[in-house]
């Protein structure tokens, strides 16, 4: 953020998923917040009630915005967005879920999780993970909560017995 290296990384405690945020001085010796956790889950029935966790975090204007994996009890993750001011007290969107499965018969129908996002030309980038790990796909949105899926997704298929679950951008230039 300018002065210190800030970490949202994903806790269970053996019942759910929460986020919880380290801050650090040089990026080698990591001290927790003492709020953790800093995300928690929503509210029985909602679509992020089991878990939240694999944050992708951008400072902007100020403050940050958090794109997060969210579970609810059937097992079905979807992707939603929180801001900050602080990095500690979230609000999330009232359009949560940003980013919902596809419809049947999609690469990403059962599921969409771990996004990384990225500020792109007049927008965002978001790489994500769909299914059960059959691939990671992309989707750009001017705002950050309307998200248009890449029509060739999966844009990486994991090799065949095998997984892709977590990614990373970066965007040089």
């Amino acid at each position: 953020d300018g002065w210190r290296f800030l970490m949202w990384y994903s806790g269970y405690d053996g019942v759910r998923w929460r986020v919880g945020l380290a801050t650090s001085d040089d990026g080698v010796r990591w001290v927790k917040h003492r709020g953790n956790p800093v995300l928690e889950p929503g509210p029985p029935g909602s679509w992020d009630a089991a878990s939240v966790a694999y944050s992708s975090v951008v400072i902007e204007d100020g403050g940050y915005r958090m794109w997060y994996q969210g579970g609810d009890a059937a097992g079905t993750w979807r992707i939603g967005l929180a801001t900050s001011q602080d990095g500690v007290n979230w609000q999330k969107s009232p359009r949560n879920p940003v980013l919902a499965p596809g419809p049947a018969g999609s690469w990403d129908q059962e599921r969409v999780f771990t996004p990384h996002v990225l500020p792109w030309d007049k927008g965002y980038l978001m790489l994500y993970t769909g299914g059960t790990g059959t691939g990671i796909g992309y989707a750009f949105s001017k705002n950050g909560e309307q998200w248009r899926k890449a029509p060739e997704n999966p844009a990486l298929h994991a090799p065949e017995g095998s997984q892709a679950l977590t990614v990373t951008g970066l965007r040089e230039d």
